[in-house]
């Protein structure tokens, strides 16, 4: 609880970052995504546009900061605090979503209970960090248009995924009607938002097929008919949705794919050893499996297919990456963000076996066990410590100011960014049409003013 209250007042102080208006407005070189969702012109046209196939993540944007921030704002009065209330309920719920499904994953079969919710629920929590490891281990972006675009569809795949694995540790589990046909549009729209969705479906039909059609002696998957029509469907979604994404123009395959896996490697050992985020958390996992089988809680032959599943997936996804392109911001190509299917996967070891552990151990072995996990806890709880103050203030008084005014043009001195990435956007007539825009939705400036930015 403390660690959920401490992250929401962090989230209550991130700043707007300079996607929002882009595709909040959206800009005007984001409207063909919106004009055409699935592509078609993109294919019949050999169209390219920014965003072709993330037409998902671009509308839930636009939805959000639209009608979202509209029912925010019948509860809150203040608009300039309604659009950070609804950057901040956006952000909770991805939180409360994350930990809901770390005890889903955790607890497989087994049923509901407040006392095993709570220690995977606290252990979930601190692994969402914004501060101390963040760069190595982040899962929410402390951009809230990035949490679109990575964290949010990444954990609504995994609810998708949820009768995958029901399915495996569960007897006689049969898909419902309501899942089957909720399933369907939930693949449609997944396969067009985030980058991430499509090489995890890809790497995921692989080892699904796998499990269930060849016999090896890594893992081995219970065959579902209803649940592999269901995969079949989504991984025809992602081919179509990665073939429309190759006219993407944001998209850049400039260097050579040789030096691309250069850069991987160095950015696999970075974001290894920056800190010691995954030397702990690597470490801990390690440790639950070894107390899993010496105390017998599981036999290999149960643990066994869901480690080889898990490095195998995480394994596939790494070499996967550098066929993805190169981003000058991203120049290791490794990256918090991107990392996060490995991250997630990591994690679910973590809080499966912390599960398993901690309530099949008894008297003095739990003792010893619990007084490690809390310092684990605490080690993740004290590098996470220091909340911004003050982080989204400027921009708070800027807002005020300019809802204040009466002026048609509003000039006001660049003090800090304003819905921008750097100060150089203030001179994008794009970017200012965009970030208007935005202001005249949320009713901060009237229909007939205009802001505008000055060097001091």
């Amino acid at each position: 609880m403390v660690d959920f209250v401490q992250s929401n007042y962090h989230y209550s102080n991130l700043t707007l970052d300079g996607d929002l208006p882009r595709m909040a407005a959206p800009f005007r070189w984001y409207e063909d995504v919106r004009n055409d969702p699935i592509g078609w012109q993109a294919i019949t046209q050999k169209k390219e546009y920014p965003g072709a196939a993330r037409f998902t993540t671009h509308e839930s944007v636009i939805q959000w900061f639209d009608k979202g921030y509209a029912v925010v704002n019948a509860v809150v009065k203040d608009k300039v605090h309604s659009i950070y209330y609804t950057s901040t309920a956006l952000v909770m719920g991805t939180h409360l979503l994350f930990i809901f499904l770390a005890f889903q994953y955790a607890k497989g079969a087994e049923k509901f209970s407040y006392r095993k919710f709570a220690i995977i629920g606290l252990l979930a929590s601190v692994m969402i960090q914004y501060n101390g490891f963040y760069d190595c281990i982040g899962i929410i972006d402390r951009s809230i248009s990035y949490v679109f675009c990575y964290a949010l569809p990444v954990l609504l795949l995994l609810i998708y995924f949820l009768p995958f694995y029901k399915n495996e540790v569960s007897q006689n589990y049969s898909v419902k009607t309501w899942q089957n046909i909720l399933m369907i549009p939930a693949a449609a729209l997944l396969s067009f938002s985030s980058v991430l969705i499509q090489p995890i479906i890809f790497i995921f039909f692989i080892l699904y097929i796998g499990g269930v059609f060849i016999k090896n002696p890594f893992f081995s998957i219970k065959k579902n008919k209803s649940l592999l029509l269901q995969i079949l469907f989504f991984i025809v979604c992602c081919l179509y949705a990665f073939y429309v994404s190759r006219f993407n123009s944001e998209s850049s395959l400039y260097k050579p794919l040789a030096e691309r896996y250069f850069l991987l490697l160095k950015g696999f050992f970075r974001i290894m050893t920056i800190k010691l985020a995954w030397s702990y958390l690597l470490l801990f996992t390690v440790i639950n499996c070894w107390i899993i089988l010496r105390t017998k809680t599981l036999s290999w032959q149960q643990l066994k297919p869901i480690i080889y599943f898990v490095l195998a997936f995480c394994a596939i996804y790494i070499l996967l990456l550098p066929l993805g392109g190169y981003r000058s911001y991203r120049e290791y190509i490794i990256r918090y963000d991107t990392f996060i299917p490995v991250t997630l996967g990591v994690c679910f070891l973590l809080f499966f076996t912390t599960y398993k552990i901690f309530w099949a151990l008894k008297n003095t072995s739990w003792k010893i066990y619990t007084v490690g996990l809390l310092l684990f806890i605490g080690i993740f709880l004290w590098a996470d410590r220091d909340v911004e103050r003050q982080a989204n203030y400027c921009q708070q008084g800027q807002l005020y100011e300019m809802q204040n005014s009466r002026d048609t043009i509003i000039q006001l001195p660049y003090r800090c960014n304003m819905m921008m990435w750097s100060k150089d956007d203030i001179y994008g007539k794009e970017h200012m049409q965009g970030i208007n825009i935005c202001l005249r939705r949320w009713g901060i400036i009237e229909a007939h003013q205009r802001v505008t930015f000055y060097e001091k």
